[in-house]
C-alpha cells in the first residue's frame, strides 16, 4: 500500500482524504472505496468512471459536450 493525503495537479494542491491506495499490477491509476470498488480509473483507454454525477454533465454540456452522449450508471458506489 502506498500513502496519499494531497494531490498536486498544474500547482494546486489538494487534500484528498485517501490514506492509503493499492498498488497494481496494470498500469493506470485507480481510485476504490473502502470496499474495493473503483470509482476512477484512468488507464490506456483513457478515463472512466462508475457514476457521473448531474453536476459534472452540466460541466461537460457546458464546454462544448455533445448533448447526444448516453452517460449509462455501470455501479452504484
Amino acid at each position: 500500500m502506498s500513502k496519499i493525503k494531497q494531490l498536486n495537479v498544474d500547482g494546486y494542491t489538494y487534500d484528498i482524504g485517501i490514506k492509503e491506495v493499492a498498488k497494481v499490477a496494470d498500469n493506470g491509476f485507480y481510485i476504490a472505496d473502502s470496499n474495493d470498488n473503483v470509482a476512477l480509473k484512468y488507464d490506456e483507454n483513457g478515463l472512466d468512471a462508475a457514476k457521473v454525477s448531474e453536476h459534472l454533465k452540466s460541466l461537460l454540456m457546458s464546454s462544448g459536450g455533445n448533448p447526444s452522449i448516453n452517460y449509462d450508471i455501470v455501479s452504484e458506489i
